[in-house]
């Protein structure tokens, strides 16, 4: 994970430069090892830090943390963007839905990233959540569990 996230983040510095904004990440040195799909938890990672570039306010700043908690593998994202209204909160990993206030922006978007984001991480047994003040910003947080060599035993059967 933290190889991953570093590579990523680069990404995320590119795609902020047209914007002005600051990305800034803080990460351990030592490695983070989970369990999954490399593409598919970058691209979790990229439709997370496309929207943090894409409803950030110009000059603004993207904080992206990797911790580990217990027997998980966090990060987070964060931004200074234009927020989610708490009404659509229990909306946005449905499918095809946008918030009114991302149909208000000049932006545009299918609604689709965010699904396909949570379900990527549920086959990976993983969770995502979000906490958002409209008009100051996002944080979305991924918690993923971390590889163990006895959950990788009891995962493998075998067959005659």
């Amino acid at each position: 994970m933290t190889d991953l996230l570093k590579n990523t983040v680069e990404d995320f510095q590119v795609m902020s430069q047209d914007a002005s904004l600051s990305v800034s990440l803080d990460a351990p040195v030592e490695p983070i090892w989970i369990l999954g799909d490399k593409q598919r938890i970058r691209q979790v990672m990229l439709i997370l830090g496309d929207n943090a570039c894409r409803y950030s306010k110009p000059g603004g700043r993207i904080t992206i943390a990797l911790w580990t908690n217990g027997a998980h593998a966090c990060f987070s994202i964060q931004d200074q963007g234009i927020g989610i209204p708490t009404q659509d909160l229990d909306r946005i990993f449905d499918r095809r839905f946008r918030s009114k206030n991302a149909l208000r922006s000049q932006e545009e978007g299918s609604g689709l990233g965010l699904p396909m984001a949570k379900s990527i991480l549920t086959a990976h047994d993983g969770v995502i959540k979000v906490s958002s003040v409209e008009n100051a910003g996002s944080t979305f947080t991924v918690t993923l569990p971390l590889y163990s060599s006895s959950a990788q035993a009891n995962n493998l059967s075998y067959s005659k």
